[in-house]
């Protein structure tokens, strides 16, 4: 039922891109992942108007991608990765907040009775088909001294992890939560994560440059909106675990699991990386395209410079 709803949705958000009446609202989308739930609690908890900004939850990084690189999105929560994959094929995107910064939650699970990577040789592993799965996978083949010929991929978006995992037919899955939490109940292995590759796999919220203009008021309100739900996350985390859980598909207890692997920059912390001549950021993005470049994941060159726009975080504190 839910991948059909997402299905759904993604289908009228990119049957609508062409045609969309002056007053449409801001279009974000994102897949399920924990580091973007500030949006949808304060969406929950009405920390920003529905009426003028619209949230799609779509089935994986992939559609997201897809749908914001053709316009149905006017902005979306990518991996840094993935921002710099679309700006190297003329996609204009603009960084405004940091959501997250994987420390764990990103994730190598093996079946059984494989518990090493070196074990991998000859296997064949599920990978989203995305830069994501590609660096985590690039770095765990290179601490195995794995080649890429050494194993076999089977690209599957993160909505079909589980079910292909458990059908048998691939040995071990590149994903995320809360696919690793099912997973693991399941007995799956864990062989690589993203602690091992620090700072590698960052979550942003993105703009295309030229929905800025038109949508600026909807721009602070959403990031405002981010904060505040991540300010009642820490005052209220009974209630906002339960209004999130559906979402994920477990019970209200287990959503602290989901955010074990991660780091949630506050306000201060977003001013400093996005912020500042250069951003801190800026160092990351470049050492980050250095890593790509090497793995062949970037076609031609990416623009770093003038990619943050910090003036959307909001003054003072919450």
């Amino acid at each position: 039922m839910f991948i059909r709803y997402f299905c759904i949705a993604a289908l009228l958000l990119v049957s609508g891109g062409c045609s969309r009446p002056m007053e449409e609202p801001l279009r974000v989308g994102s897949n399920i992942w924990p580091g973007y739930e500030s949006l949808y609690l304060a969406r929950s908890l009405d920390l920003f108007p529905k009426q003028t900004i619209h949230l799609a939850e779509l089935p994986s990084a992939t559609t997201v991608m897809q749908a914001i690189s053709a316009g149905s999105l006017d902005a979306a929560c990518l991996t840094l990765d993935e921002v710099l994959t679309a700006r190297s094929r003329a996609v204009d995107l603009q960084v405004l907040l940091v959501m997250d910064v994987s420390a764990g939650g990103d994730v190598i699970l093996a079946r059984p009775p494989i518990r090493s990577l070196g074990q991998l040789r000859g296997k064949t592993i599920a990978v989203e088909n995305t830069a994501v799965g590609a660096i985590l996978l690039d770095g765990a083949l290179r601490a195995a001294g794995l080649q890429p010929e050494d194993v076999t991929l089977e690209f599957a978006g993160v909505d079909e992890h589980e079910s292909i995992y458990q059908s048998g037919k691939v040995d071990a899955v590149v994903t995320f939560e809360p696919v690793r939490s099912h997973l693991l109940a399941q007995g799956a292995v864990p062989l690589f994560d993203s602690r091992q590759i620090p700072n590698r796999i960052i979550d942003v919220l993105v703009v295309r440059a030229e929905a800025i203009e038109k949508y600026e008021s909807q721009l602070h309100d959403l990031v405002r909106g981010h904060f505040s739900a991540l300010a009642y996350r820490r005052d209220h985390p009974d209630d906002a675990d339960r209004r999130m859980a559906p979402l994920y598909g477990v019970e209200p207890e287990q959503m602290k699991t989901l955010f074990e692997g991660l780091k949630i920059p506050g306000l201060a912390e977003n001013r400093h990386l996005l912020g500042g001549s250069p951003p801190a950021l800026e160092a990351t993005a470049r050492a980050l395209t250095e890593v790509m470049n090497r793995a062949g994941l970037l076609r031609d060159e990416v623009e770093i410079s003038g990619m943050f726009q910090p003036r959307f975080l909001p003054a003072g504190s919450l």
